[in-house]
This record gives C-alpha cells, structure tokens and sequence, in this order.
C-alpha cells in the first residue's frame, strides 16, 4: 500500500486507507496460514509488532 497518488485527493484516499489498515479498521488479520504462504515460520513471527532497529548509520 502507498499513500500517494496522481492526484491530492487520491494521494489522501490512499493515505486514509493506509491508517485504516494500520489501526485495524479496515482489513483482515494475517493468519498462520497466510505466514506460510509468504514463506514465512509462524513460530518465528511476533505476535506483536516491534520497533524498527535503527539502521547501522545512524547508531
């Protein structure tokens, strides 16, 4: 999802729709078995989302 667009009002719709998705609003949860579609463990995964670490440069 990217909150731009050809247009402003595009470009805030998208952004609406990025929100809504992030705050649970809108969407469906990911399943484990959409975690293993991905390629991805489900053990593996948090439950919870995590703080991005800071990247190398900036530390």
């Amino acid at each position: 999802m990217a909150s731009h667009g050809d247009t402003r009002s595009e470009a805030l719709e998208n952004l609406d729709e990025a929100v809504a998705l992030h705050t649970g609003e809108i969407g469906e949860p990911v399943t484990d078995a959409d975690l293993r579609d991905l390629g991805l463990d489900p053990e593996t995964v948090p439950d919870e989302p995590r703080e991005p670490e800071a990247p190398w440069f900036s530390q």
